[in-house]
């Protein structure tokens, strides 16, 4: 069996992340199926894939990979109107593309094409060979996007079967696209990288600060620049927190995106911060499992839904206390006070009370990072994807006797 995936972009995301922890486990786990990864841009997830993977660059057009209507929208950048008018601008570039991934597929001749990413839905749902099952997996909410909502319920009768992360996100694609076959499957991490043992990073040395006093709780957010992860909203509430706690604040991460307005600068949040009166370390793109070993406290800060929340599994699987904005998949990943400690979205007070709580509490902290490994390794341990996606590519290619009999 031969499976081409197709990703958008070449950086280091949630989804990329996720996309190469399957790709390693059906490696691992069924070494006789070839995978070929097609990717829009260069980037560090080519060099990653390669272990696992015949790696494919398929450069896309730079006004095809600007086009977005989440968070550019949400920020007021451009009306939906304005929106539309720049897929329209792009719809040259858009078929050339087409045709360039068209042939690459052709080459490939895969027997399942698996896309990541709305673009590459879009993309692939017009580019695959005849007759070969489509996979979208679906990693975030279909229906609070204007242009792409109405452009996959359109393209929807091209994919085979769907994946959806959460069984929020199922519910909201069959909403956007009734009708779609949909299956739940929750992300999965690497249980061996991320573990409560392991290399600790210096973070105030890799943030160029002085170290902190002995005795300061660290407490991080770990995420890219994306503004709905809810930087602007872990500085208001670190602001809040009493002077006499002795905390200091990490962000860890950087700006991923290609699409226009989607994301904070560098720039932007380190003038928040010097206006909040706060010490933060930024400290760009990092092994996130190294980092997260070196806090204290990790806090999920998403201002709105969040389809899944990767980063919660991974820094409890890492032995660490867990704030958690309590809102769509996000919600489903644990059990409040059980194994992580929620609040409400985009509340900076709330966040503040919570992140005091488990500064103030260190028993609470020890229990909570005695017991969230333990449930990470039961839910969300990688290897389950080398049993789980063969069999549904097996189903699917059962299902399309002209494409197994040519």
């Amino acid at each position: 069996m031969k499976v081409a995936y197709l990703n958008p972009i070449g950086t280091i995301g949630g989804a990329e992340r996720s996309l190469l922890d399957m790709m390693a486990s059906l490696k691992q786990h069924r070494p006789e199926i070839q995978q070929h990864l097609v990717v829009g841009t260069h980037g560090e997830l080519a060099k990653r894939a390669m272990p696992f993977a015949t790696v494919h660059v398929l450069e896309m057009p730079e006004d095809l990979r600007q086009i977005g209507d989440s968070a550019a929208s949400e920020a007021g950048v451009f009306s939906k109107f304005q929106l539309a008018a720049k897929l329209a601008a792009a719809g040259w570039n858009g078929t050339q593309y087409v045709g360039r991934l068209r042939q690459t597929l052709a080459e490939i001749n895969p027997d399942v094409v698996h896309s990541n990413g709305f673009k590459m839905h879009l993309l692939g749902a017009h580019a695959k060979p005849a007759g070969t099952p489509l996979v979208w997996h679906v990693r975030d909410y279909v229906t609070t996007r204007f242009v792409m909502s109405k452009a996959l319920r359109s393209t929807a009768q091209a994919c085979t079967q769907a994946i959806a992360i959460t069984k929020s996100v199922a519910k909201d694609l069959s909403v956007a696209c009734p009708g779609l076959p949909i299956e739940t499957i929750e992300d999965a991490i690497d249980i061996d990288h991320f573990r409560p043992d392991g290399p600790r990073l210096d973070l105030d040395q890799i943030s160029n600060l002085n170290p902190a006093p002995n005795g300061t709780v660290r407490v991080g957010l770990v995420a890219t620049f994306a503004k709905w992860k809810g930087q602007d909203v872990f500085l208001q509430a670190l602001s809040k927190i009493s002077a006499q706690s002795p905390v200091r604040g990490y962000i860890i991460g950087g700006p991923v995106y290609q699409t226009s307005g989607s994301q904070w600068s560098l720039q932007e949040l380190q003038t928040m911060s010097r206006q909040l009166g706060l010490t933060i370390g930024f400290t760009g793109f990092v092994d996130s499992a190294s980092a997260m070993r070196a806090l204290d406290i990790v806090v999920h800060a998403s201002v709105k839904p969040e389809p899944l929340g990767l980063v919660i599994p991974e820094a409890m699987a890492c032995g660490k206390p867990v704030v958690v904005a309590n809102a769509g998949g996000a919600a489903e990943m644990y059990t409040d006070r059980v194994d992580a400690l929620g609040y409400r979205p985009g509340d900076a007070d709330d966040m503040a009370t919570v992140i005091s709580e488990l500064v103030d509490n260190e028993p609470l902290r020890a229990r909570l990072s005695a017991v969230s490994p333990q449930h990470v390794a039961k839910r969300f341990d990688r290897a389950r994807w080398g049993h789980q996606l063969p069999t549904m590519y097996e189903t699917l290619t059962r299902r399309m006797p002209l494409r197994m009999a040519a």
